[in-house]
């Protein structure tokens, strides 16, 4: 009796491995693991931001190098307009009318865009764009100053001025699309093929 009493009486055996000791030793585990984790994630981003740099800069550069001949085939454009418009002012209309300044700035621009992979083919595409709207106002202008005999007629000038008005719209959608690239470092989609001049849409 007092043997049965004896043993009734001791304390049960504590689990040495309780479910606390063993949190402990799974968390002083997974401690390394997570700083080596956080350590990856960081040196991921540092690197992403410097990727994003990179091509902000190129971007940049790129522009700084056709962006004052696109502005400059604009220009080009405008006075064309001006001089092949006998409702301007005389004054404004002492310019030779031709294409080829805008050719040749045309080729200058392409042989620059067309190799750099900075831009989206969307920037690329909307260059072009303008770039035929420029060149078909300067093509039609040339073919109404040939006139010689007879003044440009209504419908000449009419659509004169819808190309002036198209040349306009395409230099500010490109200026549009080449602002959020230069703020915004998103790549161009390596799946999607750069538009050529021979596929591009002709000006619309």
């Amino acid at each position: 009796m007092c043997a049965n009493a004896n043993e009734e009486a001791k304390p049960p055996k504590q689990n040495v491995w309780n479910s606390l000791e063993i949190t402990k030793i799974v968390v002083s585990s997974l401690t390394p693991l997570a700083i080596a984790f956080l350590s990856f994630v960081v040196s991921s981003a540092d690197a992403e931001q410097a990727r994003v740099d990179r091509v902000l800069e190129r971007r940049l550069a790129t522009w700084n190098s056709v962006g004052p001949k696109i502005r400059q085939m604009r220009d080009e454009a405008a006075f064309i307009y001006q001089g092949s418009n006998p409702r301007v002012p005389e004054s404004q209309r002492n310019r030779t009318i031709g294409s080829g300044g805008i050719i040749r700035l045309i080729h200058e621009v392409d042989g620059t865009l067309d190799v750099s992979p900075f831009f989206t083919p969307a920037v690329k595409e909307k260059y072009l764009q303008f770039s035929y709207c420029a060149l078909d106002l300067a093509q039609s202008a040339e073919r109404t100053t040939q006139q010689q005999l007879r003044p440009p007629t209504e419908s000449q000038l009419k659509n004169l001025g819808v190309l002036w008005t198209k040349t306009r719209e395409r230099y500010l959608d490109l200026v549009t699309a080449v602002r959020i690239e230069l703020s915004d470092a998103s790549e161009a989609q390596r799946n999607t093929p750069n538009p050529t001049r021979n596929e591009a849409s002709l000006c619309n």
